[in-house]
């Protein structure tokens, strides 16, 4: 669903979808564990019409993202989270750091307005949280070196979005730095199985794991997510 960016704060109170869990005790998820903190997140208003608007749902891979992310980034990090569409990985990351800096960024205006809003009604603490626009296809010099972690879920639909998305991870990133980026199995995301070897190709050091979770905020009710679903988890360090 979308948003027109006139939703008043009141209506956005209504709308908010709250996540709070504990830390799951699942063994089936693999290590994933539920965020253990309350966010609020604006619905968005309208109809994805194409690809190009992938950013006004939450996928699973966004999910899957929220968390690990505060499992794997120190809590003090300066964070940019690429693509960020409703923002659900990013805000819990902030959520739960509550120090350092998280930067949620996306192309869209209205995406944009939506991780505003979003901002404003979530308490982060210390944690100094900003939205900018970030097209990872064409990137703002603004951003070179100057993160210690970067995240993406789901950004990855073509081979053209492949290797994009990693150029720009390769320049956002300070030298040692993380990138942690989730991509939805090979067989229902075009390009995603280009996503390591472009890693590779940038100089970067990883791996990739492969998880099936189950039980996670968020998970059944993201869009196009089916039971058994398997994610493409990509750990990768800036050498």
């Amino acid at each position: 669903a979308l948003d027109d960016g006139r939703t008043s704060d009141a209506a956005a109170s209504l709308l908010a979808a709250v996540v709070s869990a504990s830390e799951s005790d699942d063994d089936d998820d693999e290590g994933l564990v539920a965020y253990g903190s309350a966010v609020f997140r604006r619905t968005l208003r309208g109809r994805q019409r194409s690809h190009s608007d992938v950013g006004f749902c939450t996928w699973p891979s966004a999910a899957v993202l929220a968390s690990l992310a505060p499992q794997e980034i120190p809590a003090a990090s300066r964070v940019l989270e690429l693509g960020a569409g409703t923002g659900l990985a990013g805000l819990v990351f902030a959520s739960r750091a509550l120090c350092g800096a998280v930067t949620l960024s996306d192309r869209k205006g209205a995406c944009l307005a939506n991780l505003r809003e979003a901002v404003a009604v979530n308490d982060f603490g210390a944690c100094d949280v900003t939205v900018e626009r970030v097209d990872f296809c064409a990137p703002p010099s603004s951003i070179a070196a100057s993160y210690d972690a970067v995240i993406a879920a789901d950004c990855v639909y073509s081979p053209e979005t492949a290797t994009a998305l990693v150029a720009t991870v390769r320049t956002a990133l300070k030298p040692g730095g993380l990138a942690l980026v989730v991509c939805a199995e090979t067989r229902v995301r075009f390009g995603s199985e280009l996503v390591e070897s472009a890693f590779a190709e940038e100089g970067f050091e990883g791996t990739v794991e492969t998880v099936t979770p189950h039980a996670l905020p968020f998970l059944a009710e993201a869009a196009g997510y089916a039971e058994g679903m398997s994610f493409d988890v990509h750990r990768w360090r800036l050498i």
